[in-house]
Formats: structure tokens, C-alpha cells, sequence
């Protein structure tokens, strides 16, 4: 009886994955920037910081269907993670290590 239940049990949170991923097709596309590719990103407030590639770009998204660039940071290496405390931004550059900016 025990096994039963620990293999029912089992079945239904093998499943859970499934069923949220189903629930995630229900989303709108509001906007985008297609300038580069991005491998990272942090948002504070209505400012987005992203890893465009070989830099930091930094976004006013106060209007999420039309971003609006603030301004870039070029990197030596390319952008794999950003954390943003304050009025700085730690910026992990791939070969050439920590950036803060």
C-alpha cells in the first residue's frame, strides 16, 4: 500500500514540470530590443540593465513596448551575468572577470 502511494505520488510531481509549462503558452510578446544578442539582464524599477554581447547596454523600459537606450558600457569579454545594488553594477565579463561599473 505504502509503494502505491509513494509511486502515485511520484507520477504527479513527475508531471508538475508538464503542466506549468502549458500554462506559460498562454503569454504576449509586449516588446522587445533587437539590438544584439543578450546573455544576461537585471532590472531595477523601469531600468533594465542587459548583456548585449561585448557590452552592458542600459534601457528605459518605463513603456515595455518600446525600450529606450540610456546609454552602453563596452566590455572586453562578453556579458554572462549582471547584478545591479545601488548605483553600480557587477558585472561577470567572461574572460576578463569582474566588472563593476
Amino acid at each position: 500500500m505504502r509503494t502505491r502511494l509513494l509511486t502515485i505520488i511520484a507520477f504527479f510531481v513527475s508531471l508538475s514540470p508538464i503542466l506549468f509549462a502549458q500554462q506559460s503558452q498562454n503569454t504576449t510578446l509586449i516588446g522587445r530590443w533587437p539590438n544584439g544578442p543578450c546573455y544576461a539582464g537585471f532590472v531595477v524599477g523601469n531600468t533594465a540593465y542587459i548583456g548585449n554581447g561585448g557590452a552592458v547596454e542600459i534601457l528605459d523600459v518605463s513603456n515595455p513596448a518600446s525600450p529606450v537606450s540610456l546609454g552602453q558600457a563596452i566590455t572586453p569579454s562578453v556579458v554572462s551575468d549582471i547584478f545591479v545594488s545601488g548605483s553600480q553594477a557587477y558585472v561577470a565579463d567572461g574572460e576578463a572577470g569582474l566588472r563593476i561599473i
